[in-house]
C-alpha cells in the first residue's frame, strides 16, 4: 500500500479508503501544517480498515464523538500524514466505524480534477484574491490586477494613517503575489 506523505497531495478520504481496501491495522498520524495549530497531532486508530478511534492533539476540546473528531479532521487543509503498523494485541474493545460513517460522501481527489487535471490551491487563493473566478485567462488577470493596483495602491492615499497605510501596503502586497502566481 503507498499512501501519500502530504494531505495537500491528497484527501482524507482517498486515505481511508486505501487502508480500508487493504484491511490494515495500525495508526494514522495527522500533523497539521497550517493555520494557528500547526504542529497539532492527531491519531486515527485503524482496525482491519475500520476507523477504531481518533485521538486529538486539540487543547479546545473537539466533540467527545469519534465521528465528530473525525468530521473535524476532514476540514484540514494540509498536514503530514505518517502510517504506522499495528503491534500485534494492541486492539481496542469499542466497536469501530463503518466505511459508510467514515468515507461516504467525503471529497476525494477524483473529485478536484478539473479538466483531467488537480486544481491547485494556491492558484485558487490567487484567483480568490483577485476576485476571478477559475477559468480566467492571462488578459483577465493582468485587466484585474491593474484595476485593483490602481484603486489600491498606497501612494494614492497621501493623507492616510500609518495603520491605513500598512493594511494598504499589505493589501497591495497580497494582490501583487498574486498575480505573479497567476501569470508566472
Amino acid at each position: 500500500m503507498n499512501l501519500s506523505g502530504r494531505l495537500r497531495l491528497t484527501t482524507l478520504g482517498d486515505v481511508l479508503g486505501a487502508v480500508y481496501r487493504e484491511r490494515t491495522s495500525g495508526v494514522l498520524d495527522v500533523v497539521e501544517t497550517e493555520g494557528p495549530y500547526s504542529g497539532r497531532t492527531h491519531r486515527i486508530h485503524l482496525v482491519d480498515g475500520l476507523v477504531q478511534d481518533v485521538e486529538s492533539g486539540a487543547s479546545d476540546g473537539l466533540a467527545v464523538d469519534v465521528g465528530a473528531r473525525l468530521d473535524a479532521l476532514f476540514l484540514l487543509g494540509d498536514a503530514r500524514l505518517t502510517f504506522h503498523v499495528a503491534r500485534p494485541g494492541r486492539r481496542r474493545d469499542a466497536k469501530p466505524l463503518g466505511p459508510r460513517e467514515f468515507l461516504h460522501g467525503r471529497e476525494r481527489s477524483r473529485d478536484k480534477m478539473d479538466q483531467g487535471r488537480r486544481r491547485d490551491p494556491t492558484r485558487a487563493r490567487a484567483l480568490a484574491t483577485l476576485g476571478l473566478p477559475d477559468g480566467a485567462d492571462r488578459e483577465t488577470v493582468l485587466r484585474a490586477f491593474r484595476t485593483l493596483a490602481a484603486r489600491l495602491h498606497p501612494d494614492r492615499f497621501p493623507a492616510a494613517t500609518a495603520e491605513e497605510r500598512s493594511s494598504l501596503m499589505r493589501r497591495f502586497a497580497e494582490i501583487t503575489a498574486a498575480y505573479h502566481v497567476l501569470v508566472a
